[in-house]
């Protein structure tokens, strides 16, 4: 021992004058030899294809120690059960249920031989007990869904299309300082109304002077996607500091997310896609009336939309055109300047047109003139060969190591609104305006300061890229680029301009085959 320090509490009002201070000396007397145990069983059942059961109960004593490990300083009892039952197979198999039901319990408790922060041994059960550590956590989740097709039309659309699921899960957790208790639940329910076959009319078969693509084109007149889907995630957290006066903390979440999926592919170049998003805060049973359709506060409101347009022109042509629009609105009071109307709203929009075009050179000619001449020909026909052949011969070889030109043209619109009191046109929405046609009311109308600002901005973006094929395994290519953007907001407006000019690469791809 190097050092020793000792110290004197008084826990009386007046001074101590007089007294005396005896210390016992340290000794060594002999190893410690005190035995650690442990002990672990384990079950595992499968019950055919009904079910399963494992179970696992594990204890090591406070002197237990792993190799070149310290003592475990604590009495830990661990008993984790799971279970899982195929609840579908107690009816027919024809139906083609999916039904599991699963079921998790764990206890995991720790119980301290020596004083939380101390080196106090503790020798009655009802001290140990007091600084215990102490988990608990219980599982439980179910779903439904259906493998096979009825011949029943009702079924077909209804049952044969549900998928619902549901999780719930509650847990404890005792320290010497805290009790924390959480418990949440989740369930979704989804209906797919996709029609399973598609259904098609040739509107264009009459017309066989115009093109093939044209002529060839069907009507897909049903949706090739569409889904409802609905989820409620519920939550809620409880905290009580034991050491400062039972101080408690509460925190509660319920949420409803309502969502819209569709597709829609008239023609095979032609895909149209729409999705909406919906939050509701339904944390206040007040404000809730199943009946009446009314699930809380509107929180969150998110929507997407896009056109997306790939005619089959021809072989040596692929243009495209797409258009997409995205909106989302946040009402989370949570998210908002104190102050403000609980109507208010702050908007992000995004919409983007692009014009892409991919073409090919040297199918072009051979579309036109065909394959060219191979360079076998006889020594009696290239005599007789003129200047412009030749011209031509050289253009088709240029032509023939030139890559495929892709050429893209995208306009970008944003804008980001803040205080708005009700919801934007449906024009603004889809991206067919740029007027939402909602005003925020002014900062002296309201008494506050406005501190966001509105923000706008547009770009335009325009980039191709080709290359030339200097050798069989040599590339050379190049991706230049132009942009010009422009940001307004209430106190700024700032314009730039890009170009990347050039961007060369050069790509060898040497042929393993030949280093074999």
């Amino acid at each position: 021992v190097r050092q020793f320090v000792m110290g004197v509490s008084n826990p009386h009002d007046h001074v101590l004058s007089l007294g005396e201070l005896w210390v016992d000396e340290l000794r060594t007397s002999d190893v410690r030899r005190n035995k650690g145990m442990a002990g672990r069983l384990s079950i595992d059942a499968t019950f055919a294809d009904l079910g399963t059961f494992r179970g696992t109960f594990r204890q090591m004593g406070s002197h237990y120690r792993f190799i070149g490990q310290p003592e475990q300083g604590s009495t830990t009892t661990l008993l984790d059960l799971n279970s899982s039952l195929n609840f579908d197979k107690f009816f027919p198999d024809k139906w083609g249920l999916a039904m599991p039901v699963r079921i998790a319990w764990r206890f995991n408790k720790q119980l301290p031989r020596l004083q939380v922060g101390s080196d106090i041994v503790l020798l009655r059960s009802e001290d140990r007990e007091e600084q215990r550590r102490e988990d608990t956590r219980l599982q439980f989740s179910s779903s439904y869904s259906k493998r096979s097709r009825s011949d029943n039309f009702l079924a077909a659309w209804t049952v044969d299309r549900f998928r619902v699921n549901f999780a719930t899960s509650s847990s404890i957790s005792r320290t010497v300082t805290r009790e924390d208790t959480s418990s949440t639940y989740n369930g979704s329910f989804t209906w797919d109304l996709t029609p399973r076959d598609p259904h098609t009319l040739p509107i264009f078969k009459w017309m066989p002077f115009m093109p093939d693509f044209v002529t060839k084109a069907e009507l897909r007149y049903l949706p090739s996607q569409l889904s409802l889907d609905s989820r409620i995630n519920r939550s809620k957290q409880v905290g009580i500091n034991r050491q400062f006066d039972q101080t408690r903390t509460e925190r509660f979440r319920r949420n409803l997310n309502r969502s819209l999926r569709g597709k829609m592919t008239p023609f095979k170049a032609v895909s149209v896609d729409y999705a909406l998003n919906v939050t509701n805060d339904m944390r206040a049973d007040s404000l809730i009336s199943v009946s009446s359709l009314k699930f809380g506060p509107e929180i969150d409101y998110n929507q997407t939309f896009g056109i997306d347009v790939r005619p089959d022109v021809a072989t040596w042509l692929r243009p495209g055109y797409s258009f997409s629009t995205t909106y989302r609105e946040n009402r989370n009071p949570e998210q908002q300047i104190v102050g403000t109307s609980p109507e208010d709203r702050s908007v992000n929009y995004n919409n983007r047109k692009s014009v892409r075009s991919n073409l090919n050179m040297d199918r072009l000619l051979t579309s036109a003139f065909g394959r060219p001449v191979s360079s076998g020909s006889s020594s009696e026909d290239s005599t007789g060969r003129s200047v412009g052949s030749y011209m031509y011969g050289g253009m088709r070889s240029f032509f023939g190591i030139l890559n495929p030109v892709n050429m893209t043209l995208s306009l970008d619109k944003q804008q980001t609104l803040f205080g708005l009191r009700t919801r934007p046109v449906a024009s603004y929405r889809f991206g067919f305006s740029d007027d939402p046609g909602v005003t925020a009311p002014s900062a002296d109308s309201t008494g506050i300061i406005s501190i966001q600002q509105d923000r706008q901005s547009e770009s335009a973006t325009f980039s191709f890229d080709t290359g030339v094929k200097l050798f069989a395994d040599i590339n050379l290519s190049t991706r230049p680029a132009w942009r010009s953007a422009k940001t307004v907001s209430s106190n700024s407006n700032i314009e730039t301009r890009s170009r990347t000019w050039p961007d060369a690469a050069l790509r060898w791809t040497p042929p393993l085959r030949g280093f074999e």
